[in-house]
């Protein structure tokens, strides 16, 4: 057993706690509520809550006397926050605000984390955090975009596009994303750093530079895998929920991953390739049709999901525009280069053939269990015809030899073919370059034409025997060369034999 890579042990590693990094922010599902309720009092334009000067001292020295212990002091001030109280008691509520300040200077600064204080505190947060009534900021005049919690989710209320600009503007509702709330949290303690914090008292609390930043998520915190051991039910072993739980975050995340897409390397291989863009310049990386089309994760997948149809439908438009002007001024075309390969290439290819087209009489003796190394043909013939005589399940048994045998040799001449035996490399090889693209076609039409077209299956297994115990009548009976069980090592480029054509046109009349 391997060490831990953590703690070096063998046997009794605890466990220890790890994490996974999300790609953007995410809310802290512990303080939606509250990010909802800093909203809902703030002007989004100037980031201004909506409290003015006068009430916001009244609230802080509340807060303060509530935390000193002086709850009866705290509650006398409730009546001077009305907007009445500020024309025709002004006198008393100077007197009292100068007593209030006198006792916090007394204070020794001790915390007082009574029931009692804490119900004070908390009535007067409440009331800080009550929605306001004017429709308009009290500070710089815009009108106040109107925020809603609904369905776990921070909603703001935005203008939609007029159809005619003398109609009443109509509204629509738009996420607030995470990242997008981060910012506006950070300009809104700009304004209020130390007023929010006695709102908010875990924000003196925290580490972090911003402290506003405790209300959001960059890692998602991974408890060791003993803490969430699996289930077995019969011989079904079911994954513990905590770990459905991160599995569905690791996916939920690969949305998000708008940078990081799959993309085919010199027409073979996947690796992940930043794509980057600037000024409306792609300056790095391949966009093909894995990002730009119907495919789950797609570009247009993570436009979608991040900025809305909108966006999306913009970015296709913007797409088609491309392609139709491309496509104007710019010929496409196939020719006989992009599916020829080198001289090396095709010898290596000859060699693997011959090597393949000798391993019938092996394949069909261990089938039959013949242990001799080199045995006689006529003996291989006749143990075959005897195999299927007796037993039913022969024809699988000797299929799966069979295939377990060639697919190694398929392999093997489709690896030194595609793509490093092309004389035209991607992505100067047009055909490569439509395959690979997704314009047209596949990979598998790419290595018939220039490889092999390999093994052909009927229903999943390979071609029947007549009743002559032939596969077809040019073949003699109880053949064993792959050949005749419709393994075809010839291709479209340099032609397939008659026999190779029938097996072709019978997996063909399958497949309609």
């Amino acid at each position: 057993m391997d060490p831990c890579g953590t703690c070096n042990s063998h046997s009794f590693c605890p466990g220890h706690v790890g994490h996974i990094e999300l790609n953007t922010p995410v809310y802290n599902p512990f303080f939606i509520k509250t990010l909802f309720d800093i909203l809902k009092i703030s002007c989004l334009t100037c980031f201004k809550l909506q409290i003015n000067a006068r009430v916001q001292n009244i609230l802080r020295l509340q807060l303060e006397l509530a935390d000193s212990g002086y709850i009866t002091e705290a509650q006398n001030l409730e009546i001077y926050k009305s907007e009445t109280a500020a024309f025709e008691d002004i006198t008393d509520e100077t007197s009292e605000l100068v007593k209030a300040e006198e006792l916090l200077k007394q204070h020794n600064k001790k915390i007082y984390n009574t029931k009692a204080s804490c119900a004070v505190r908390s009535s007067v947060v409440a009331a800080a955090l009550q929605k306001p009534t004017s429709k308009t900021c009290i500070h710089c005049k815009e009108a106040l975009k109107k925020v809603k919690y609904s369905y776990k989710k921070l909603v703001m209320s935005v203008p939609a596009k007029e159809a005619e600009t003398h109609k009443r503007q109509a509204m629509q509702n738009k996420v607030i994303l995470a990242d997008e709330c981060k910012s506006y949290l950070h300009e809104i303690y700009k304004h209020y750093p130390e007023f929010l914090k006695l709102l908010f008292p875990i924000l003196s609390y925290t580490s972090e530079k911003i402290p506003v930043d405790i209300f959001f998520m960059e890692v998602v915190p991974v408890v060791p895998p003993k803490c969430r051991p699996t289930n077995v039910l019969g011989s079904q072993v079911i994954e513990n929920p905590q770990t459905t739980l991160y599995r569905n975050i690791i996916e939920a995340n690969s949305i998000l991953r708008l940078i990081f897409v799959n993309i085919k390397n010199d027409g073979a291989d996947l690796q992940n390739e930043a794509k980057a863009v600037y000024d409306s310049e792609l300056i790095s990386g391949v966009l093909d049709k894995k990002q730009y089309g119907a495919t789950e994760y797609g570009l247009i997948h993570c436009m979608y999901e991040l900025y809305g149809g909108e966006v999306s439908t913009n970015v296709l438009t913007s797409f088609t525009k491309i392609f139709t002007s491309f496509l104007q001024r710019e010929g496409f075309t196939l020719g006989v280069k992009d599916i020829l390969v080198t001289a090396e290439a095709d010898k290596k290819r000859r060699q693997i053939i011959q090597e393949c087209r000798r391993v019938g009489d092996s394949v069909v003796a261990e089938a039959v269990n013949i242990e001799n190394e080199n045995p006689e043909r006529e003996l291989v013939a006749e143990k075959m015809a005897e195999a299927y005589g007796k037993d039913p399940n022969f024809r699988v048994i000797l299929d799966r030899k069979y295939k377990s045998v060639l697919d190694s040799y398929t392999n093997s001449i489709n690896e030194t073919c595609l793509p490093a035996g092309l004389i035209q490399r991607f992505p100067d090889n047009n055909l490569q370059l439509m395959v690979l693209s997704g314009a047209k076609g596949s990979t598998v039409n790419t290595m018939q034409i220039s490889c092999l077209l390999g093994q052909i299956e009927l229903e999943g297994k390979r071609p029947p025997l007549m009743i002559s115990g032939k596969s077809l009548p040019s073949f003699t009976e109880s053949e064993t060369s792959p050949k005749s069980g419709g393994f075809i090592d010839g291709r479209f480029m340099t032609g397939i034999q008659p026999q190779d054509f029938f097996f072709h046109c019978m997996a063909g009349r399958e497949g309609l």
